[in-house]
C-alpha cells in the first residue's frame, strides 16, 4: 500500500526551491533598477507630443459620444411615441458634425405602433448640443 504514494518532498528539496525564487526575484529587481528611464525630449518634441495627446484624447471622447448618442437618441424618440413600449430599433448611424450648435447627429430607423395600433417603420434624426442632450428629433421622410 505504502508503494502507490507519491514520495514526500524532503527538506533538501524545500531549501532548493526556495533558493530558486529567492534568485528569482532578486534577478527581477535588479533588472528594474538597472532600467534605463525615457530620454527627455526637447521643447519642440515635448509639444508635438503634447499636440498629439490631446488631439488623441478629444478624438476618444468624440467616439465615446458617438457610441452613447444611439441610447439617448432612443430615449429622445421614445419621448414622442404614442406608445414608446412599442419602439423597435432597426437600424442606427452617428456621426460627429460640430458645426451650427450640432455636435454629434444619429439617424435612427425604427418600427412603433401608430394611433390605429398598425406598425410603421419610420426615420428620425436626432441632434445632440456639446453637453450631449437631445436638442432635436425631426422625422424624416
Amino acid at each position: 500500500m505504502d508503494e502507490n504514494l507519491p514520495p514526500t518532498i524532503t527538506k533538501k528539496k524545500w531549501k532548493w526551491w526556495y533558493t530558486a525564487i529567492i534568485i528569482f526575484l532578486a534577478i527581477g529587481a535588479i533588472g528594474t533598477y538597472l532600467e534605463e528611464p525615457p530620454p527627455k525630449l526637447d521643447p519642440k518634441e515635448q509639444a508635438k507630443s503634447d499636440s498629439l495627446n490631446a488631439v488623441n484624447e478629444a478624438n476618444r471622447k468624440i467616439n465615446s459620444d458617438v457610441e452613447t448618442s444611439f441610447i439617448k437618441a432612443e430615449r429622445a424618440i421614445k419621448k414622442s411615441l404614442k406608445d414608446p413600449d412599442s419602439f423597435e430599433e432597426i437600424d442606427h448611424r452617428a456621426m460627429h458634425v460640430g458645426e451650427k450648435g450640432i455636435y454629434v447627429s444619429c439617424l435612427v430607423t425604427y418600427r412603433a405602433k401608430n394611433s390605429f395600433g398598425g406598425f410603421n417603420v419610420e426615420k428620425a434624426l436626432v441632434n445632440f448640443n456639446d453637453s450631449m442632450e437631445a436638442i432635436e428629433v425631426l422625422p424624416v421622410k
